[in-house]
């Protein structure tokens, strides 16, 4: 059987890494969907490159990061 560590995805900005984590919480607290793991995302965190991320997991419990690489790559 074949399984997922985690998928990443990529924001355009560091605005847009903030607009998606907010979406999520406004998701889940929607009710709309029955979360796998009540764990909310994670802090927004800088790498010592530049690179901002944070993780959440998806409905199905899969954990998702999302990620904005910094322009001076």
């Amino acid at each position: 059987m074949v399984q997922f560590q985690h998928v990443c995805l990529a924001a355009g900005s560091a605005e847009k890494l903030r607009e998606w984590r907010d979406r999520w919480l406004r998701l889940f607290d929607s009710g709309r969907y029955r979360f796998a793991l009540t764990d909310g995302p994670t802090d927004i965190v800088t790498d010592a490159d530049g690179t901002q991320s944070f993780y959440v997991f998806d409905v199905n419990g899969l954990e998702c990061e999302f990620t904005h690489l910094s322009g001076d790559r």
